[in-house]
C-alpha cells in the first residue's frame, strides 16, 4: 500500500514537472515571438523614417535648385519700313578704361592731348557712345545730353537728368550742338525713318537756341564680328550716313564723317578704336573724335 502511494506521488511529481516544462516552453516561445514582433516593428519604423527623410530632402532641394536656375531671354529686333511700335532696347554700358589707355590709334596727331576748353560752350547729343565723353572724364555732364538706348526717335521724348532735349538746349544755349544718333536704331529702324526724326530734332534745337551751330556727326562703324552676331550691319550704317550727309548739305549744317575715320582697311571698325563688343569706343576713340571735330571746325 505504501509502495503504491509512493509511485502515485512520483507520477504526480513527474506530471507537475512536465507541466512546468510545457509552461516554460510556452513562455519562452511567447518571449521569442514578442522579440521578433518588436524587431519587425522597429524595422518598419526605421524604413518609414528613412522614406520621410528622403521625401523631405527632395522637397527642400527642388526650390533651392529653382532659385539658382538662370533664364536667358532673347530679344529679337525686326526691321520695319513704317512708323514702328514702341521698342524696348537692351544695351549695356561700355566698359570704361582710363583716357590714357589709347593703344596705337592711326594718325598720331589725333592722339594728342584734347583741348577740352574748346568745347566749354558746346553740347553733345547722343546715346551710350556719347555717355563715354563724361564717363572717361573728357567733358562735364553739363556739356552732354546722352543716355543708353537713345535714337533719333526716342530722343524727342526722353528725359535725361530731368531735362528734355529742348529744355537742355534752351538752358545751355550752346555755341555748337553736336548730334550723333542712330547706332541704337540702325538694326531695326529704316534709315529714312530715322532721318525724318532727325529733321524733327533739328527743328526743336533751332527753336530752343536759334544761334547754335548744329553739327551732324555720322554714326560709327561696327566690327565684322559684331555684324555677324547682331542686327547692325555696315550696309545700313553706310546708307544712313549718306542720308545724314545729304540732310546736312540741304539744311546748311556741318557734317563730320567719323565713320570713315574709324574704319580699317576692310571697312569695319578699327581695333585701335573699338571696344570688345565691336560697337562702343575705347578711350583712344574719344581722343581721336574730339581732336578730329576741332580740326574739322577750325
Amino acid at each position: 500500500m505504501a509502495r503504491r502511494r509512493k509511485k502515485k506521488n512520483t507520477l504526480s511529481a513527474a506530471i507537475v514537472i512536465l507541466n512546468l516544462l510545457i509552461v516554460g516552453i510556452i513562455i519562452i516561445m511567447c518571449v521569442l515571438i514578442y522579440i521578433y514582433m518588436t524587431k519587425e516593428t522597429d524595422n518598419g519604423r526605421t524604413e518609414r523614417s528613412t522614406t520621410i527623410s528622403s521625401s523631405t530632402s527632395v522637397g527642400t532641394t527642388a526650390p533651392t535648385q529653382a532659385t539658382t536656375t538662370t533664364t536667358t531671354t532673347t530679344v529679337s529686333m525686326t526691321k520695319v519700313s513704317t512708323t514702328p511700335p514702341e521698342t524696348v532696347i537692351i544695351e549695356t554700358e561700355p566698359v570704361a578704361t582710363t583716357p590714357d589707355n589709347t593703344e596705337e590709334a592711326g594718325d598720331s596727331t589725333l592722339q594728342s592731348p584734347v583741348d577740352t576748353a574748346y568745347f566749354t560752350d558746346d553740347l553733345f547729343i547722343g546715346d551710350s557712345i556719347s555717355t563715354g565723353l563724361t564717363g572717361y572724364g573728357y567733358l562735364p555732364t553739363t556739356n552732354v545730353f546722352a543716355q543708353i538706348g537713345l535714337n533719333p526717335e526716342s530722343v524727342l521724348t526722353k528725359e535725361v537728368d530731368g531735362y528734355t532735349v529742348s529744355s537742355k538746349v534752351a538752358e545751355k544755349q550752346p555755341k555748337r550742338t553736336y548730334i550723333m544718333l542712330g547706332s541704337n536704331g540702325i538694326g531695326f529702324l529704316e534709315p529714312s525713318y530715322m532721318v525724318d526724326k532727325m529733321k524733327e530734332l533739328l527743328a526743336v534745337i533751332e527753336e530752343a537756341c536759334p544761334t547754335t551751330q548744329i553739327v551732324i556727326i555720322s554714326i560709327t562703324p561696327v566690327t565684322a564680328a559684331h555684324e555677324a552676331n547682331s542686327a547692325e550691319n555696315m550696309t545700313n550704317i553706310n546708307a544712313y550716313n549718306e542720308m545724314l550727309k545729304q540732310l546736312a548739305r540741304d539744311g546748311g549744317y556741318k557734317y563730320i564723317d567719323l565713320c570713315s575715320l574709324f574704319k580699317d582697311e576692310s571697312g569695319y571698325f578699327s581695333s585701335a578704336y573699338a571696344e570688345a563688343d565691336g560697337l562702343h569706343f575705347l578711350g583712344s576713340a574719344y581722343v581721336a573724335m574730339l581732336n578730329y571735330i576741332k580740326s574739322e571746325l577750325g
